[in-house]
């Protein structure tokens, strides 16, 4: 329904809102609680992330660090997981202390 809406918001002045809510097949009720309701806080938070994050800023291959990330020594993501399983083998649990 959201897409509906957020069509005919974007055509709203251009043509009727009746005929365009009778054409999507939506409500003239539905839309207009849709239109005047708040912003929900979970919209506003992507919508905030989106203007502080372009959508090339995570281009693979220009960071060098993080999750998985080349460290130089082409290890990559493969050599995380031999070291976690070096350490199990070892039987080494979280922060040097017994695994049980």
């Amino acid at each position: 329904m959201t897409e509906r809406y957020e069509l005919i918001n974007r055509e709203e002045g251009h043509y009727p809102t009746s005929s365009m809510c009778r054409w999507a097949g939506v409500s003239r009720s539905g839309y207009y609680s849709w239109r005047d309701r708040p912003e929900s806080i979970t919209r506003a938070k992507r919508k905030e992330l989106s203007e502080v994050f372009s959508p090339d800023a995570f281009v693979e291959g220009e960071d060098d660090q993080g999750c998985g990330g080349d460290r130089g020594d082409g290890s990559g993501i493969e050599g995380d997981v031999l070291e976690g399983l070096e350490v199990l083998d070892q039987g080494v649990g979280p922060l040097g202390g017994s695994p049980h």
